[in-house]
This record gives structure tokens, sequence and C-alpha cells, in this order.
């Protein structure tokens, strides 16, 4: 079950990041690295508000709804608000 849910969380993140930012103007490349279980997530935002997130999931027992929530965080920080698939 945690399993699913970490998945689904995920793929909420990656339908996410797949929009653009705020309306704010962005001039900077911004990556933020979020610790993960067994390693990190990477995203991405450009100044044009696109964004790309990096991560190749944990899978086994010890998957943790943890990883998620800090992805959703840099989300959150990284002001991404529209989703488009």
């Amino acid at each position: 079950m945690r399993k699913m849910l970490l998945a689904a969380a995920s793929l909420s993140a990656l339908t996410l990041l797949a929009g653009s930012a705020a309306a704010q103007t962005r001039t900077t490349l911004d990556i933020y690295v979020v610790d993960v279980e067994g390693g990190n997530a990477t995203l991405f935002v450009t100044p044009a508000g696109e964004s790309l997130l990096i991560d190749t999931g944990n899978y086994g027992p010890q998957v943790s709804l943890r990883d998620a929530s800090r992805i959703m965080e840099a989300v959150r920080d990284a002001r991404l608000t529209r989703s488009t698939i």
C-alpha cells in the first residue's frame, strides 16, 4: 500500500512539474536537490518556468512517504503552480 501511495505522489509531482511556474519572472536556473531514501531527487526549474524532476524512485519494503513529502516541499519552494500532461 505504501509503495502505491508513494508512486501516486510521485506521479502527481511529475505532472505538476510538467507545468510552468508561478507568474513571477525568473532569471536563473534553479536546482533543488532533495534528500530521499537511498539517494537524491533533483528538481530543475528554468528561467521560463519549465521544470523537470529526476527521481528514479526506491523499491522495496523501506519505501517511505517521507520521500514524496520532501519532493512536494521542493515543488512548493519552487512556487510551481500549474500542471499539464
